[in-house]
């Protein structure tokens, strides 16, 4: 004969089970469209423009509901001729905190050559917005430099695509200062 207290034990650890099973579904099916961040609404829109050719940077708040406690902020940048709406995307980025973004990062050398850097990449057209190249600090400095959201500090560019670029000591292993420089607008970097 089974003693009633033992049913009874038994009955309230097969609902704790099932609860556990129910919130654990509950959590995929959460996830089930993906945990990746996702670009949510439209923030704000920026465009810079030379007059030959334009680049703009859209900023995004979080569309992911499954990072409603940790809300980033998504950029896309595009560039078009002046004068058309026919925008071309070249890039976008991450931000886990919005209050990280830099809005000042989009310069242009001449009518032909722009530029942009955040983060710890940079991007340069050298044919009017039509094709861009991107540069991954991190990723080429593979062991001295980190994925940190503040690694480019500032990019300076002369007409004749000489140019520095300035880290910061934070997003570096030797944690000193480092700049890079470069003699094709930077389709490539050098340390010296």
């Amino acid at each position: 004969m089974v003693r009633l207290d033992v049913l009874i034990s038994l009955k309230r650890i097969y609902k704790s089970r099932l609860l556990i099973v129910a919130c654990g579904l509950t959590l995929y099916s959460f996830c089930l469209a993906g945990c990746e961040p996702v670009a949510g609404k439209l923030i704000e829109s920026l465009e810079t423009t030379n007059n030959k050719f334009k680049v703009r940077v859209q900023i995004f708040d979080e569309g992911n509901r499954a990072h409603m406690f940790e809300p980033g902020c998504h950029l896309r940048l595009a560039s078009a001729q002046a004068g058309s709406n026919e925008w071309h995307q070249f890039s976008n980025a991450y931000y886990s905190n919005c209050d990280q973004i830099q809005k000042n990062r989009v310069r242009f050398v001449d009518d032909k050559i722009a530029y942009v850097f955040m983060q710890w990449w940079y991007s340069v057209t050298t044919d009017g917005g039509n094709n861009w190249s991107n540069w991954d600090v991190a990723g080429h400095l593979s062991g001295q430099a980190y994925y940190y959201p503040e690694l480019i500090q500032d990019v300076s560019m002369k007409s004749d695509g000489n140019g520095t670029m300035a880290l910061d000591p934070k997003g570096l292993r030797s944690n000193e200062s480092l700049t890079l420089y470069t003699r094709d607008f930077g389709l490539h970097w050098d340390v010296k």
